[in-house]
This record gives C-alpha cells, sequence and structure tokens, in this order.
C-alpha cells in the first residue's frame, strides 16, 4: 500500500508549466521521516483571462486514501480556478464538494490568483487561506511580508462555512513588483525547520 500511495502521489503532482513573464519553480521531497506518501499537493495554471492560479495543499492523512483525496481536491480546484472566480470562492466551492460528496475528512489549502500585470509590470496577487501555512512575499528591496490576512478555517471543518445560506471566506491582495520572489509551502517545510538539528 504505500508503494502505490507514493506512485499514486507522485503522478497526481503536476508539471510546472512555462508562466510568461514569470520564473516558475516547484519541488517536492519525501519527508524526513521516511514517509513518501500523504496529501500534500501544488498547483500553477495558465488561466485563460491571461491571470496566474497557485495553488498549494495538504489533505490530513498519510496514506492511499489521503493520496487519492489530494488528486480529487486538486483537480475540483483546477476547475473551479478555470472559470475565473475569485480565490474566496474557490475555496468555498472546494468545501461544498468536499463536505457534500465526503472526499476528504479536512485539507488545508492557499489559492492566489496573479492578475495580469500592469503597465509598471507589477501584478495584483488576490489570496484566499484555508487553515494552509501562510506564503511569504520578498520584494526586490528584501522586505519580508507575510500573506496572513483573512485566514479562514481548513475545508472540510466548518460545515456551513461557504454555503450560500452562510459566511464565505473572504480575500486579500498584495502587489507584486517585478523581481519579487512568492513562495508557497506544506508543513513538512515548517516541521524540517522546527526539526532538532541533532
Amino acid at each position: 500500500e504505500h508503494a502505490a500511495a507514493a506512485t499514486l502521489q507522485r503522478s497526481l503532482l503536476p508539471a510546472v508549466p512555462t508562466v510568461a513573464g514569470l520564473q516558475v519553480a516547484a519541488r517536492y521531497l519525501v519527508g524526513m521521516d521516511g514517509n513518501q506518501v500523504g496529501g500534500d499537493w501544488y498547483d500553477v495554471l495558465n488561466l485563460p483571462d491571461g491571470a496566474v492560479g497557485v495553488a498549494v495543499g495538504d489533505v490530513v492523512g498519510h496514506d492511499l486514501r489521503a493520496a487519492a483525496a489530494m488528486g480529487q481536491l486538486r483537480a475540483v480546484l483546477r476547475s473551479y480556478a478555470w472559470d475565473g472566480g475569485p480565490p474566496g470562492s474557490v475555496l468555498d466551492r472546494c468545501d461544498q464538494l468536499v463536505q457534500g460528496l465526503e472526499m476528504a475528512a479536512m485539507a488545508t489549502a492557499v489559492y492566489a490568483r496573479m492578475e495580469p500585470p500592469d503597465e509598471r509590470g507589477e501584478r495584483l496577487v488576490r489570496y484566499a487561506n484555508a487553515g494552509h501555512p501562510t506564503p511569504l512575499l520578498l520584494a526586490p528591496d528584501g522586505k519580508l511580508c507575510r500573506l496572513d490576512e483573512h485566514h479562514s478555517p481548513m475545508i472540510g471543518a466548518v460545515p456551513r462555512l461557504g454555503r450560500r445560506d452562510g459566511p464565505g471566506r473572504t480575500e486579500a491582495a498584495v502587489r507584486c513588483r517585478p523581481g519579487s520572489l512568492l513562495v508557497f509551502y506544506t508543513d513538512g517545510l515548517t516541521d524540517i525547520a522546527g526539526a532538532d538539528p541533532d
């Protein structure tokens, strides 16, 4: 099962696309404890309206079920992002489907929509975060900004969140100047950073 889950997980992670005007890179490393499976995923999308979608998430669990749920959630988020919806709405719709179809117990995710560059080359980045580690933005002048506004509960955690008759996720926005570095990551990175060096 372990080998099957590891194969499934790697097969569901995307090749990083070429994005005009951006340098995009992704890295997936096996956990330090030897656990090669789980629900961690990422995606980068060239959207039809010229924007770029970036998503990172983590389905709860470290088994074949988590790897399969990760693939489903990634596909669902891609389809909602493709429609051009705002990040909060995209995560709300994912939440509704996860709960309605019981795709996964719970998951964290952050979704950002990078608008096409303006006349100065700056991009407006709108983002929403459902319980995921905070993305970071490093400006060309070295100023570090934590994209931690409008943090909301994990997908699948609050039954009425995102429903038509309940409150929805909100989004925040930040401007990225040319030469900025935008970093998305999962809790695996923070686990490594907090590990005992011995």
